[in-house]
């Protein structure tokens, strides 16, 4: 019997394996292969795992699945007018305004498998 590999499986089983992903675990496997990253940015697996995330239906007529995904994965922080954050740069932070907030302004952590950390001596 020939060795088995996940990088062998057919699409359709990918798929399944990549449904009871998260978006993190999602976009790391996007970057492992071509055939990957073909299999993980599929609209509708995206719309999956938002499914199964947010507990609701993302909305159909609007963005991607991928980007009301990635919109609702994050971290929201209520921030005071004119208020500044110290390396709020993309990909991990984005402004927005937001009802939720009380300033009319949030700065969104994005959520990210990417963080680097360096350890303290």
């Amino acid at each position: 019997m020939a060795p088995c590999s996940i990088t062998t499986l057919p699409d359709d089983v990918l798929f399944r394996v990549f449904a009871l992903c998260n978006g993190d675990d999602l976009r790391a496997f996007a970057e492992v292969s071509r055939n990957f990253r073909i299999v993980a940015q599929d609209d509708f697996l995206w719309r999956v795992i938002y499914r199964r995330r947010f507990g609701e239906e993302p909305d159909s007529r609007a963005q991607s699945y991928q980007e009301q995904y990635n919109d609702r994965d994050c971290l929201i922080l209520s921030i005071a007018y004119n208020c500044k954050i110290a390396h709020s740069h993309p990909p991990y932070w984005r402004f927005s305004t937001d009802s939720r907030s009380v300033f009319g302004t949030v700065a969104l952590l994005n959520a990210s498998h990417s963080f680097r950390t360096i350890p303290a001596y």
